[in-house]
């Protein structure tokens, strides 16, 4: 292979994505309206599959053109003058987005063929979000992260109102989109402040201006720091900018919704590890409090709203503001002399929040289609037993993934200086009992509905079910990642996060 063109290999992951992307809008008109061709299901899970299995191998085995970043094993490859970076951090967030669309796809297509809604659009529109995470994940600079974060917004925007039977879908994707409108408009006028202060939107010069800004043009910087920071906190859905996602979760079919709350919130982070940890590390001091206002904010309100909460997903959608509390937590502590540690814990809890959150919606989803959720252990006890560890994940209870996320963020944020933050944290982790015990009661005891026998299962269905019943050997794995975490190194995702660290801090 010619030299120069291996240097490109860094770039197949998101290279397949975006081509498969494309593809897929050349195949939707040979799909027709409610047609359950599984010619586009195949295409999107062979390019899913092949992204992930892509952005695995080069980090496990790095190739032309990756430059080594300190003595952590972290790489770069830098490309377009620095607007696209290829390292672990954005391998990492290309492989956590074709997973989370590999394991929704069932779900989309079973949730497809009830609503009779058109499959082409669906797996196109899937591709696209996929691949405007890829964007995200691989930005060099603020505004190619802004576009891929456009990219996935339009293409979930889509998604939400794609079943057009589903009541409340309209007003759904009616809110998203007029708010999700505002909050880019907030984020590019925050771009327009930092490149007036700074002239330039590179990661790597707002770095350097950052460190030597003139005072005449810090508060320019601060203006463009706060629209910024105020636009992601919309895309995070973090309080006090978290109202719409209630409303967007349950007016969604519940496989989208795992979509949003896992994908859509983690590549948002990614950006914001982006901007702040690489871009404006400089002025540190500055945004970390901002940060942690929002972090506290996020804890309670969420926490009082899903206490107030009847149905499941709305009470999943207000428990989602509070883990963004948490994952605010971590990244305010990236502000402080133990950024290192922070970003790693942050990374950890991503992670774990992804697999963790795709599982309890799956569940839910097939849970209450089918008998609800109470009696479900007698109705189904894979099933029921599978949505059992994903809430537990969640309430941080310890020898699973949710248990080690958070360990890892509290603790940072005692070593960065929040201790008040920290103390928060774990107040509000064990307040979450309130609302996840009752579904977990409900689930392990609750009345039988009639008729009690086990209900008939469509193959989508026994799809959805053999994924989510898979997921509780995943999170099992927070088992190995505890005693992995005894021994430096022995546990791929710890070193994974530890390299995606290195990689933002100068």
């Amino acid at each position: 292979m010619n030299t120069q063109l291996a240097t490109y290999l860094p770039l197949a992951p998101l290279a397949l994505l975006v081509l498969g992307a494309l593809l897929a809008l050349l195949l939707v008109p040979s799909v027709r309206h409610g047609d359950p061709d599984r010619t586009m299901a195949w295409h999107a899970g062979m390019v899913n599959l092949s992204a992930l299995v892509l952005s695995v191998t080069l980090w496990v085995r790095p190739v032309i053109g990756m430059e080594p970043v300190g003595a952590t094993g972290a790489f770069r490859a830098t490309y377009m003058g620095g607007a696209l970076v290829v390292d672990s951090l954005s391998l990492l967030l290309v492989a956590l987005a074709s997973a989370g669309a590999l394991l929704v796809l069932p779900g989309l297509m079973a949730a497809a063929d009830r609503g009779s809604f058109a499959h082409g659009e669906l797996h196109a529109l899937l591709l696209f979000a996929v691949a405007g995470s890829g964007v995200v994940a691989s930005a060099g600079d603020v505004f190619t992260g802004f576009l891929g974060l456009e990219i996935v917004a339009l293409s979930v925007y889509g998604l939400v109102g794609l079943d057009r039977s589903r009541p409340g879908a309209h007003e759904a994707v009616l809110k998203y989109l007029l708010l999700g409108a505002f909050a880019s408009a907030i984020l590019l006028l925050g771009m327009a402040f930092l490149f007036g202060a700074t002239g330039s939107l590179s990661l790597g010069r707002l770095q350097a201006a950052a460190v030597h800004l003139p005072p005449a043009r810090h508060g320019l910087v601060m203006l463009g720091l706060a629209a910024m920071v105020a636009g992601l906190a919309f895309k995070v859905a973090a309080a006090p900018f978290h109202m719409w996602s209630a409303d967007v979760y349950e007016g969604a079919v519940t496989p989208l919704t795992g979509f949003m709350a896992t994908v859509v919130k983690v590549t948002a982070f990614v950006f914001g590890l982006r901007l702040l940890v690489a871009g404006l590390a400089g002025v540190g001091t500055d945004w970390q409090p901002l940060l942690a206002a929002l972090a506290a904010a996020s804890m309670v309100v969420g926490n009082l709203m899903a206490m107030n909460q009847r149905k499941p997903k709305r009470m999943m959608a207000f428990s989602s503001v509070v883990h963004t509390g948490y994952m605010l937590v971590g990244l305010a502590a990236a502000a402080g002399s133990t950024g290192t540690d922070a970003v790693q814990a942050l990374v950890v809890y991503l992670v774990a929040y992804l697999l963790t959150n795709l599982a309890a919606f799956g569940c839910l989803d097939v849970l209450e289609r089918n008998g609800g959720l109470d009696g479900a252990m007698q109705r189904n006890p894979g099933l029921a037993t599978a949505f059992v560890v994903a809430l537990l994940s969640l309430v941080g209870f310890p020898m699973t993934a949710g248990f080690l996320g958070k360990y890892m963020v509290f603790s940072v944020a005692f070593g960065a200086g929040l201790g008040w933050l920290g103390v928060l944290a774990i107040l509000s982790s064990m307040v979450s009992l309130a609302y996840y015990m009752p579904l977990l009661f409900r689930v392990l005891s609750g009345a039988l509905p009639s008729p009690a026998a086990p209900p008939s299962l469509a193959t989508g269905e026994r799809v959805a079910l053999a994924v989510s019943s898979g997921l509780v050997l995943v999170l099992g794995a927070g088992i190995l990642a505890v005693a992995g975490w005894m021994v430096p190194g022995a546990h791929w995702v710890a070193q994974w996060a530890l390299q995606s660290g290195a990689v933002l801090l100068p």
